[in-house]
């Protein structure tokens, strides 16, 4: 699931994003709840795993979209997949 938010850029590395990842569930009778606590925590959160991706993909000679998922796993964020690929294509160039 998914909640529209207004068009933003993460702060360091600018991954432009205009959905945030939600679960299913009910505040109060509104949709799905946020994962991250906001839009722009969310736009950090990418960053995040961008350089921690990078950083292991380089160090243990792995793929990117492998070195993505373990992170995302390990540090147990959500993340969309269009999201995810946009990442793995810029630890790719």
């Amino acid at each position: 699931m998914t909640q529209a938010c207004p068009k933003q850029a993460s702060p360091r590395h600018g991954f432009v994003f205009d959905k945030v990842p939600t679960v299913k569930g009910s505040m109060y009778g509104c949709g799905g709840v946020l994962v991250h606590n906001s839009p722009e925590d969310y736009g950090c959160v990418l960053d995040c795993i961008f350089e921690m991706a990078l950083d292991v993909s380089c160090a243990n000679g792995i793929s990117a979209e492998r070195a993505v998922g373990e992170v995302v796993q390990l540090e147990r964020w959500r993340i969309l997949p269009t999201h995810k690929k946009r990442i793995v294509q810029r630890i790719e160039e």
